[in-house]
């Protein structure tokens, strides 16, 4: 058995002579993906008298605002919590005790050294790592290998690619490309990666950081302009207005569009319709010409962000069960069961 979190941190730990007392006690975990629950057994395995409960869907806003939380939240979904205002009222506890920690598997290695640090970044507030994402979520353009193959179509390396490409499935009575009409973010997100790939990551910054004419910066005038020239050359979906993500999707796979702007959680969400030869694939959004400032970059988002609050009646068991989502099983198992990248 690996040596417990609680033995390899600081006075903070204030049961940290009695390690026992909370290796029994209850801990509750919510959830709102599934895989937020598999470190339950790595949990109960290694502290088998203590009572691990997982549940989904229960709502939790009401609970951190009257101060009794679960123990342990993924934050992702509708009813998401807002960190930023969690933190302002000093809610969700400090995770860096988590990174220094032994890890699950060999605790000659800190778990800081087994997780990528740009999956940290998001999580840290005023240099304090509130929350902690134990999933990365990719964007690009997704399409299908079979009806590539199937016409001898080329994977577009520039926007002027892809509208050539649009040109050859119009001829074949293919729209080019959908996205979700009723929830507009969908197509926000690869309209500011082109302008990031065309002028670099402060395009972005200046966004970000609301300075005085940063949506006027001619990258992004260039990427609206080049996303204006899909549907004024008619490649794009009819209808598109009025589709949602599931709706967009099933557009793609049930091959009546040929590109479709999405994450890499499409797979698992929409695993019921992809046909076993559909061949789903993707590809980061083309440049807009030849000298772009990042050719070769994607977008990757660390989400599904991990929660342990500072009033948690298992504080210590919390952080404990973090450490066990973050072993190299758990990671294997989420990959495995919902197509999600660790």
């Amino acid at each position: 058995m690996g040596v417990p979190l609680v033995g390899r941190t600081t006075a903070r730990w204030s049961i940290r002579a009695t390690p026992s007392a909370w290796l029994t006690m209850p801990l509750e975990v919510v959830v709102s993906e599934e895989y937020g629950g598999f470190g339950a057994p790595q949990y109960r395995r290694k502290y088998a008298k203590a009572a691990v409960t997982v549940t989904s869907g229960r709502p939790w806003m009401d609970r951190f605002a009257a101060g009794s939380p679960p123990d342990v939240v993924l934050n992702t979904g509708d009813k998401a919590l807002v960190v930023s205002r969690l933190v302002a009222e000093n809610r969700p506890a400090d995770l860096q005790q988590v990174l220094d920690a032994p890890s699950w598997e060999d605790e000659g290695s800190p778990v800081k050294d087994t997780v990528l640090p740009g999956m940290l970044d998001a999580g840290r507030y005023e240099g304090t790592l509130r929350s902690i994402c134990c999933v990365a979520t990719v964007y690009g353009f997704w399409y299908s290998a079979r009806l590539f193959q199937k016409y001898g179509w080329e994977v577009p390396r520039s926007w002027p690619d892809l509208l050539a490409l649009g040109a050859e499935m119009k001829a074949k009575g293919l729209p080019a490309f959908t996205y979700a009409g009723t929830h507009p973010y969908y197509v926000l997100e690869p309209l500011l990666t082109l302008a990031a790939k065309t002028g670099g990551q402060d395009v972005l910054k200046r966004i970000d950081n609301l300075e005085d004419g940063a949506w006027q910066d001619e990258s992004v005038s260039r990427a609206l302009k080049a996303f204006g020239e899909l549907s004024k050359r008619g490649l794009l979906l009819k209808n598109t207005a009025k589709l949602d993500h599931l709706g967009s999707q099933t557009q793609l796979l049930t091959s009546k569009v040929g590109l479709l702007p999405c994450g890499n959680w499409l797979e698992n969400e929409m695993k019921a319709v992809i046909q076993p030869d559909f061949g789903l694939t993707m590809v980061g959004i083309p440049p807009l010409d030849a000298s772009p400032a990042l050719p070769k970059a994607l977008h990757v988002a660390p989400t599904a962000p991990l929660l342990v609050s500072e009033q948690a009646k298992n504080k210590p068991g919390g952080l404990e069960y973090l450490r066990a989502l973050l072993s190299k099983d758990v990671a294997a198992q989420v990959t495995a069961e919902s197509n999600q990248l660790t």
